[in-house]
This record gives C-alpha cells, structure tokens and sequence, in this order.
C-alpha cells in the first residue's frame, strides 16, 4: 500500500531524504508507528500528523495517507510520542 510521508526537523536531520515529500510501501493495515519503525530512527520525539489531523502510533493507514512527521512545539498539549532506540 502506498502513502506519502514528510518529515521535518530532528527527523529531516536524520532521513534528509524525507525533506521532500515521498512514496513509501507499507503493508496493508500498517499503522504510524510501523511506518517509523522502518526508518530505524535513533530515539527522538515526534507528532504524527496524518491527512492534517494529529494522530496516535495505532492510527491504522490507508492508501494515500499523507503522513508528516513534525519534533514537538512547547505549550499546549497534544500526542508526542518518543521513536527508535
């Protein structure tokens, strides 16, 4: 299954491929925090926002998600999660 993946900041740092939007291939039912498993990222925070909605790990993808990967902003409150390692 295809969907579009994005990443911005820590992320961008370390998949400088992912600056620019790009197809990736993730099993059908894969969730988010499948899809960044795949990145192999060393231990970061990041929010998950998918077709602009900000999102938990489980959210289940579907074809042609849009996926961006942002570090977290302070105040507010929100889902930011800790990756890899």
């Amino acid at each position: 299954m295809r969907v579009w993946v994005r990443a911005l900041g820590i992320v961008q740092w370390e998949r400088p491929w992912l600056a620019q939007e790009r197809e990736i291939q993730v099993a059908d039912g894969s969730t988010v925090a499948d899809l960044l498993a795949t990145f192999r990222l060393p231990e970061v925070a990041v929010v998950a926002v998918v077709n602009g909605q900000v999102t938990d790990l489980q959210q289940t993808l579907v074809e042609d998600d849009r996926v961006l990967l942002v570090p977290p902003v302070s105040g507010g409150s929100g889902a930011v999660w800790k990756v890899g390692a």
